[in-house]
């Protein structure tokens, strides 16, 4: 059957549903989301030869960044953090009342556990992976292409205690941009999808119709193992503890 005469009302819903098998990859523990069968008994245009899907869910623990105490003044932690989050890849800004914060814009799966995506056609991918396409097979000559962005914002709260220690508060928040397109062989996009969670380390999120993502870590991690030694903290984050005994 000719792609002329499926028309675009019958390449529209099969694109519809190619979108919804790959946003919607986050099926229960290992489980297939989607069969090629039910592509088929669903576009109703002969056959179509898709695996299915397999997906995990993400296996980082929850990080909770609690507040440090630093025998530093608050100049020189501020200095100190400016240097962690340059390396990380963030822009150091100021918050419109004057704290310390930093921005990211890139690739999510940097400091983002999206868990694992097996993909047909292309592989296993990390859920947090920048992009990805998988071509569809004749008479169809759709691509399906999924982005992720990710933007983050880190802002600490700093205050003097006495001459020579400062009291940090540092919260990281995370927001995802996840956009799903089909393109047809022309080059055109026949739908085009977007959906944006946001979470921080002590939680996770999950797309609308797609994977659950939270914080790896990375970040919060760096923040506790780059500062210098002189750090007290009277309540350690999980991320603290592991550094101080040791263990990754």
């Amino acid at each position: 059957m000719s792609e002329a005469r499926l028309g675009r009302p019958r390449a529209v819903a099969l694109a519809l549903v190619l979108v919804a098998m790959v946003t919607g990859c986050s099926g229960a523990g290992n489980q297939p989301i989607a069969q090629s069968a039910d592509v088929e008994e669903t576009v109703a245009t002969g056959p179509i030869s898709l695996a299915p899907f397999g997906y995990r869910g993400p296996e980082s623990r929850p990080v909770d960044l609690r507040p440090l105490v630093v025998q530093a003044t608050p100049d020189e932690v501020e200095g100190w953090l400016s240097g962690i989050v340059s390396l990380a890849g963030f822009t150091p800004v100021r918050t419109p009342d004057g704290r310390f914060a930093a921005v990211y814009r890139g690739d999510a799966g940097r400091f983002v556990d999206c868990g694992w995506v097996d993909v047909p056609g292309v592989g296993t991918r990390p859920g947090a992976a920048r992009s990805w396409s998988m071509p569809t097979e004749q008479p169809f000559g759709m691509t399906v292409t999924r982005e992720l962005e990710l933007h983050a914002r880190l802002v600490a709260e700093m205050a003097s205690l006495d001459a020579d220690r400062t009291r940090i508060a540092p919260d990281i928040h995370y927001v995802l941009v996840k956009r799903v397109m089909a393109i047809d062989r022309n080059g055109e996009v026949v739908v085009d999808q977007r959906d944006v969670i946001d979470f921080d380390g002590r939680q996770s999120s999950r797309f609308l119709v797609g994977t659950e993502c939270r914080s790896s870590g990375a970040l919060e991690t760096a923040l506790f193992s780059m500062l210098p030694s002189r750090v007290v903290s009277e309540t350690p984050s999980p991320a603290a503890a592991r550094l101080e005994s040791g263990s990754t």
